[in-house]
C-alpha cells in the first residue's frame, strides 16, 4: 500500500478526514495529536478500499488493526496509538462509539531505561552546544536537574517559572495533567539571566505586533493574554513562524529538534551517537535520584507517572541485587586432569 500523503482521495474522504480534525481542535487537543489521528484515519479509510463494506465497524477495525500487525510489522505501542485514533474517529466522526475489538495484538517491548552515570551526565552536559545562539545547554540542564520532558522545557512560558518559590509549574503534560518541579539552585542566575533575554525578544514582538501561540481556545476567552509577558515563552524562537492551523504568523517557541541537534553535537565528542538523547537526561534523573534517596513514590510523582510500574523501568533496581560469584574464588586455568 501506497503511503497515505501519496494517494488520492475522493470529495466523500477529505469531508470525513476534515470532520475529524474539527471534532479534534473542538476539543483543544495537541496540534501533534491531531496530525497523529488524520494520519491513521486516513490510512485506515485507504484500507477500507479493500475489505467487505457489510463488516460491522468493529470487525473492519479489527481486520486493519491485525493488518497491522502481520502485514506491517508494527509494534504494539503503535496499535494501541492506531485504535486510539479510530476510536476517536467512530465516537465524534461516525457518532457510532466502538463496542470491544478483537485483533491480533503485537506484542510489547519492555525496555529498559538505561541512563548514564552521573560522571559521564556531568562531562556530556558540559559539551552540549548553545546551538544556533540558542540556549540549548540550559535546556539540558533543566532536563536533567528537574526530570522533564524535553517539550516540557521548551513548552514552559513565563508564568510557569517561580522564582519566589524556586518551582516549575508543569502545565497539562503528558496525560493532560498538571505537577511542580523544583528549580536546582545553581541553576537559578542562569533562568533569571534566560527571563531577562526572553523579554528583550518579546518587546520585538510587541513592535511587530506579532501574537504568542496560546493553548486552543484561550486566546478567543482570554484576547489579551497573547499579548502578555507572563504566557510569554521562557525559550523563544527569534523571529515569528506560521501557526501549522490558521497559517497567522505567531511567536513560537524553540524547537525540540534544534535540542537534539545539539546533544547529537556532544553525543559525537563523547561517542554516545545514538545513545545520549535530550530524553535520556530525563532517565538519568530518575536513576540517579533513586540512587541517592530510593525514594520511588517520590519520583514516580516528579516523572508525572500515573502508576509505580512505569516508574520501575527507569530505576535499575535490579542492579543491586547482588552478584553470588563475587564470593567465589575465580580461576580460568584449565583444571588439572
Amino acid at each position: 500500500m501506497k503511503p497515505a500523503a501519496c494517494i488520492e482521495f475522493t470529495d466523500k474522504e477529505t469531508a470525513v478526514v476534515n470532520r475529524l480534525i474539527q471534532s479534534v481542535r473542538l476539543k483543544h487537543y495537541a496540534y501533534s495529536t491531531e496530525r497523529t489521528y488524520a494520519g491513521w484515519f486516513r490510512r485506515y479509510l485507504v484500507w477500507l478500499r479493500t475489505v467487505d463494506r457489510a463488516l460491522t465497524s468493529e470487525k473492519k477495525v479489527e481486520g486493519f488493526l491485525t493488518w497491522l500487525a502481520k502485514d506491517r510489522d508494527i509494534s504494539g505501542t503503535t496499535q494501541d496509538q492506531a485504535l486510539d485514533a479510530l476510536r476517536f474517529a467512530y465516537a465524534f466522526v461516525f457518532e457510532k462509539p466502538l463496542g470491544n475489538v478483537h485483533a491480533l495484538r503485537a506484542k510489547k517491548n519492555r525496555h529498559i531505561r538505561v541512563a548514564p552515570t552521573f560522571q559521564v551526565t556531568k562531562e556530556f552536559l558540559a559539551d552540549v552546544p548553545n546551538l544556533f545562539g540558542y540556549p540549548t545547554k540550559l535546556v539540558g540542564y533543566i532536563a536533567y536537574g528537574s526530570g522533564l520532558r524535553v517539550g516540557e522545557v521548551v513548552g514552559l512560558r513565563i508564568k510557569d517559572v517561580d522564582i519566589e518559590n524556586s518551582r516549575f509549574i508543569l502545565r497539562g503534560t503528558k496525560g493532560r495533567q498538571d505537577r511542580l518541579r523544583p528549580i536546582p539552585c545553581n541553576l537559578m542566575p542562569h533562568i533569571k539571566r534566560q527571563i531577562a533575554a526572553a523579554k528583550s525578544t518579546w518587546e520585538e514582538a510587541q513592535r511587530r505586533g506579532v501574537p504568542t501561540k496560546l493553548p486552543e481556545g484561550l486566546g478567543a476567552k482570554y484576547p489579551g493574554a497573547q499579548f502578555s509577558f507572563r504566557w510569554f515563552w521562557l525559550f523563544p524562537m527569534r523571529k515569528p513562524s506560521p501557526d501549522p492551523r490558521t497559517r497567522k504568523p505567531v511567536w513560537w517557541h524553540l524547537l525540540t529538534a534544534q535540542v537534539q541537534k545539539a546533544f547529537r553535537a556532544a553525543a559525537e565528542i563523547h561517542g554516545y551517537v545514538g545513545e545520549i538523547t535530550p530524553h535520556v537526561m530525563r532517565h538519568a534523573w530518575a536513576t540517579h535520584e533513586y540512587h541517592r534517596n530510593h525514594d520511588i513514590v517520590a519520583i514516580k510523582e516528579g516523572l508525572g507517572h500515573k502508576s509505580l510500574e512505569t516508574t520501575s523501568v527507569y530505576l535499575h533496581a535490579s542492579m543491586e541485587a547482588g552478584c553470588p560469584v563475587e564470593e567465589m574464588e575465580i580461576s580460568l586455568s584449565s583444571p588439572a586432569a
